[in-house]
């Protein structure tokens, strides 16, 4: 199984006059600095949480016979509200899928309409149907494209506070450039605290 980012669709989640305000500053001279702040704050919560702090297309590729083994057909004739096991897709929010899954194989790529995505838990999942299985031959992986994260307007206040904590903490204790300035250390309690109840845990 691989996970990969494609492309991020959207700004930072803070404005960077927001950010300053909270700082408490007024000048201009560090806004380069400032805005590196701000990614480094995003991205070290992502990658705790496996949340997606703003729009971002995934690539998620898997073995094909795994992906159908752990599918709940029930689920897939709609005798179900929510399916069992099922795949991951190991970034939330799911916001929507990109075209269909496509089959890859010894005989070339097909795309897969037989599916559904599950999005009535904590992370969304997505099962495939027997006619994935008939053109499997054997072999195979699937590539999955889908888009997760929130909207600016749909961030949790409790992410934007352990933004704006993070971006204080670098801030305060900021170096010169050619010292990485935008590594994030250990998270403070206060900011884990924050976090806690946003972070995803994967399943096996």
């Amino acid at each position: 199984m691989a996970l990969r980012k494609i492309e991020m669709l959207g700004d930072e989640p803070l404005e960077i006059s927001y950010v300053k305000s909270y700082l408490r500053i007024e000048h201009d001279k560090d806004d380069g600095l400032i805005e590196g702040f701000m990614a480094a704050a995003r991205s070290s919560i992502e990658a705790y949480t496996s949340r997606a702090l703003i729009p971002q297309k995934w690539e998620l590729t898997l073995n094909a016979g795994f992906a159908v083994a752990r599918s709940d057909r029930t689920y897939l004739s709609g005798d179900k509200s929510r399916g069992t096991k099922g795949i991951e897709l190991p970034r939330s929010p799911f916001m929507e899928m990109v075209g269909d899954p496509i089959l890859e194989s010894d005989y070339g790529q097909k795309n897969l309409t037989d599916y559904r995505v599950d999005t009535s838990g904590r992370t969304a999942k997505i099962h495939f149907g027997p006619s994935a299985q008939a053109m499997l031959n054997g072999t195979g992986k699937i590539i999955i494209q889908f888009i997760a994260g929130y909207s600016a307007k749909n961030l949790p206040d409790g992410l934007k506070q352990a933004i704006l904590m993070i971006i204080a903490q670098l801030y305060e204790n900021r170096v010169p450039s050619n010292d990485n300035p935008g590594l994030v250390g250990e998270f403070s309690e206060n900011v884990s605290l924050l976090l806690r109840p946003y972070q995803v845990k994967r399943l096996a």
